[in-house]
This record gives C-alpha cells, structure tokens and sequence, in this order.
C-alpha cells in the first residue's frame, strides 16, 4: 500500500544534485520531517 492511499502527505520526489539519488520528506505526527532517500547503485 503506498503513502498516499493511507493519507500521508508527501513532498514531491527530489534528486540529490551530487549524488544523483532521489529522495522525499514526510512529517511524522509531530510535524518533525522524515526522509526517504534511495539507497543502492
């Protein structure tokens, strides 16, 4: 199931300018931001 469908309001996906590498935020229910940043080759 993904983020969304369980309401969770996320940033728009982002690539890292040095890396190359995506990522995206989301708040935690204390409004503190989470991120997810791609991992591998």
């Amino acid at each position: 199931m993904s983020l969304l469908r369980l309401g969770v309001l996320c940033e728009d996906v982002r690539t890292d300018p040095i890396t190359k590498k995506e990522f995206f935020f989301i708040a935690d229910p204390d409004g503190l931001p989470i991120e997810f940043y791609e991992t591998g080759s």
